[in-house]
């Protein structure tokens, strides 16, 4: 594994001296206090609502549900993920930071059993509130599309839908995305980042492999 200085600007120094540990942890004891946020409990809407209104208390207008129903199990269920949209001066470029909020336990269909979900996924959910609170009054070049998904734990299903929907409804030339997943996993040594990107070589998985150049550059840096 290589090891690289990463130089960084002093713009982005003085956002990192913004961040709130404090901030970041009271999210993530209020999303893990619901009893779960298992993709079919009674709860997911309230969780989901709870993060459509962070995003308006922090400033931001444009937020909106992307809505798409899925059958499982049988059963049909109306699912949301949450968008929030911020403008840049380059309408051609959006950058999608993302990350799901849901959770599960060890069985796949158990909808009833205390889920916190603190570390899958409270904590990537926490990091990125965080982010949009600091980002807020920042101008940026490229669009922003900070998106939580549902359904991530039933096969990434929030994600699909969503990524249909661009493909189906956006004239965007080009396309960046950053998800977080167990941000702070306490099995990790302190201070270590796992990146992950598309490596598998059959096609069912990444059929344009062009586009993972810019996650080796990212995963060399880091």
């Amino acid at each position: 594994m290589s090891t690289k200085k990463l130089e960084v600007d002093d713009a982005i120094k003085s956002l990192l001296r913004e961040v709130s540990s404090d901030n970041i942890k009271f999210n993530l004891i209020t999303i893990s206090s619901y009893h779960t946020r298992y993709t079919r409990s009674k709860y997911i809407n309230e969780v989901a609502e709870w993060l459509k209104n962070q995003f308006k208390i922090m400033g931001y207008q444009d937020v909106s549900f992307h809505t798409y129903r899925e059958n499982i199990d049988g059963d049909d269920y109306d699912l949301k993920n949450i968008v929030c949209k911020k403008d840049g001066i380059n309408n051609e470029c959006v950058i999608i930071v993302c990350t799901h909020y849901d959770s599960r336990v060890k069985k796949l269909r158990d909808s009833t059993s205390r889920a916190p979900g603190a570390n899958d996924n409270a904590s990537g959910v926490s990091a990125i509130l965080e982010i949009v609170r600091i980002l807020h009054k920042q101008k940026l070049y490229c669009n922003l599309q900070f998106v939580f998904f549902s359904g991530e734990e039933q096969g990434l299903l929030g994600s699909k839908h969503y990524a249909k929907f661009l493909k189906e409804n956006n004239n965007v030339s080009k396309y960046r995305l950053i998800n977080l997943d167990m941000v702070g996993y306490p099995q990790l040594n302190p201070g270590s980042v796992i990146v992950e990107r598309d490596n598998n070589t059959k096609l069912r998985y990444n059929k344009v492999r062009e586009n993972d150049a810019d996650s080796v550059k990212f995963g060399n840096i880091m």
